[in-house]
């Protein structure tokens, strides 16, 4: 990918930032948001977290974490539904 980037953009730097591999904040912070498509996240993180890779050497971002539950815009909880 690097390659292909310097390719189209000459004389540029590319730079990659790894955030720690931390699902259970990660969770917490997917369900503060509350978006529409929840359930959706919570699946992609459940899939994603298994793969993500931090390559030696390098010093990850802590994810915030946060720990009220996931509520709608009305206030409910909204669960999801396999």
């Amino acid at each position: 990918m690097e390659q292909a980037i310097a390719r189209q953009v000459p004389n540029s730097r590319l730079e990659w930032i790894y955030f720690e591999n931390a699902p259970d904040k990660c969770r917490r912070n997917i369900e503060r948001r509350a978006r529409e498509r929840l359930c959706d996240d919570l699946d992609a993180l459940e899939k994603f977290q298994r793969l993500y890779l931090i390559p030696d050497g390098v010093t990850p971002i802590p994810v915030e974490g946060y720990t009220p539950a996931a509520v709608n815009r009305a206030g409910e909880h909204r669960p999801c539904v396999s």
